[in-house]
């Protein structure tokens, strides 16, 4: 039992919610995990274990998965390869929102983790995107949507706003279920679910970020006992939520915002947005 959709929006956009509030409906499966990534980089765990995590929606119109690896430049062309090849009818649904505040969300994320790109990444948002220049990448939606559009007809790709599924969810998803066809009437419960909310995130103090970088200390901190460790490190950690501002250098904001916003006044256009849908300005 293979899926005949896809939620392919990139990271931090919405996708575990939308993919939450899909599976709601009865006629929609979504398989566990989520996010298998096979497409990309679990392909070879082979075409039987993919398939195995559809079988329980085998009487689902709509079965889906929602792996954010695959609006990355990395695996894009990969994917589209394996698509056409193997599920020629797959419909797609492409969830984006504010480029800005999508990298600042990612940033936050990816500071979260303590290793490898919590220790790794900078502390100040300019020089993190220098670092990781796939978060830039990934934001440039009518770039990465065109590589999808290359190989399936418009007919078969919805693209959606995050900002549209949070201020307007019954309409958002029975624009999903319409285009998934399964009746929009059989959900009720159109409440928009928050989840991987910034507000479960921390980041490590400087001093923190000392220890885990310098191999003697971080050596030194992983032979301390279990107890100490757990006690001392939310000690050394503070929360870090959307509500947070991040404080960009003037120059690095510019920058990003000469990058993407082209990209993104396409995106726009072409969805039918006012081109003061997001705040682009320096």
């Amino acid at each position: 039992m293979r899926p005949n959709f896809l939620v392919i929006g990139c990271e931090k956009c919405g996708t575990t919610a939308l993919c939450a509030m899909l599976g709601r409906h009865p006629d929609v499966f979504v398989c566990e995990p989520k996010e298998p990534h096979f497409l990309s980089f679990n392909y070879d765990k082979g075409w039987d274990w993919y398939e195995s995590l559809f079988e329980p929606g085998q009487n689902a119109l709509a079965r889906g998965e929602g792996s954010v690896s695959y609006a990355t430049d990395e695996y894009e062309e990969l994917i589209c390869q394996r698509l056409s090849e193997h599920l020629p009818d797959i419909k797609l649904i492409y969830i984006v929102r504010h480029p800005v505040k999508r990298v600042e969300s990612s940033f936050r994320f990816l500071h979260s983790g303590a290793h490898p790109y919590g220790v790794l990444l900078p502390l100040d948002i300019g020089k993190a995107l220098a670092y990781r220049p796939h978060m830039v990448r990934t934001t440039l939606y009518w770039e990465r949507i065109n590589a999808f559009r290359n190989h399936l007809p418009d007919n078969r790709i919805l693209l959606l706003f995050q900002e549209d599924l949070k201020t307007q969810p019954r309409q958002t998803l029975d624009k999903c279920f319409s285009f998934l066809g399964v009746e929009p009437g059989k959900l009720t419960d159109f409440k928009s679910e928050a989840v991987n909310e910034s507000k479960h995130l921390y980041r490590d103090t400087q001093l923190l970020r000392y220890i885990r970088r310098n191999p003697v200390l971080s050596k030194a901190w992983h032979t301390l006992p279990w107890r100490l460790t757990h006690w001392l490190e939310p000690k050394l950690r503070k929360p870090w939520n959307d509500n947070m501002q991040i404080h960009w250098n003037a120059a690095a904001r510019q920058k990003f915002l000469q990058h993407i916003r082209p990209d993104a006044q396409q995106f726009l256009q072409f969805c039918g947005k006012p081109m003061d849908y997001w705040d682009l300005r320096s």
